[in-house]
């Protein structure tokens, strides 16, 4: 059986959904893909994404990456805790 690990599953789509800003779907992106949007109060979930850089700004409540494959994560403040789940290959960075 074949692994689903990061596979989109739609178009690559950014939005703010209560207090989270979901980045989705983002596949092989040749530029960074800058997450500037949350704010202390908000969750960021990044889910169904293949070989992307993602770039977290400013200080956000906490991060969760699920079902990616290769990506590179990079936060500047975060308030709470980063979950990594269903995921191969990622790369975190913290630089607050």
């Amino acid at each position: 059986m074949a692994s689903t690990t990061g596979k989109p599953k739609g178009d690559k789509k950014t939005h703010m959904e209560r207090d989270t800003l979901w980045a989705e779907n983002y596949e092989k992106e040749k530029d960074l893909v800058t997450l500037d949007q949350a704010g202390l109060k908000n969750v960021v979930f990044i889910t169904n994404s293949n070989n992307t850089s993602f770039v977290v700004k400013g200080k956000v409540k906490s991060v969760v990456i699920d079902n990616c494959n290769k990506c590179k994560v990079q936060v500047e403040d975060i308030l709470s805790n980063v979950e990594i789940i269903n995921a191969k290959s990622i790369t975190l960075y913290c630089t607050g």
